[in-house]
């Protein structure tokens, strides 16, 4: 759940996918499903799996931090494509 979208990463200047996943700790389901959805991510390393490239921190303080960006390789298609193609 969250929003995608695509950029230009500044390091390397790849296309990659940016997932903001807004205010995650404002029900604890929310929180836990953001948790899991990252902890399984970061643990997979398969051709067929996309991983994590990192996770941008706001510059906010503890207080104030809602959202989450999760940066990811960018892929040409989404899984709900790729299914239903054929």
């Amino acid at each position: 759940y969250g929003v995608v979208c695509s950029a230009i990463h500044t390091k390397s200047g790849d296309r990659v996918a940016i997932k903001k996943i807004p205010s995650v700790f404002e029900a604890l389901s929310i929180a836990k499903r953001t948790y899991r959805e990252i902890k399984i991510l970061k643990h997979f390393k398969h051709d067929n799996i996309i991983s994590i490239r990192e996770i941008l921190i706001p510059k906010q303080t503890v207080k104030d931090f809602k959202d989450i960006y999760v940066v990811f390789d960018l892929m040409e298609s989404d899984l709900h494509r790729i299914i239903y193609s054929k």
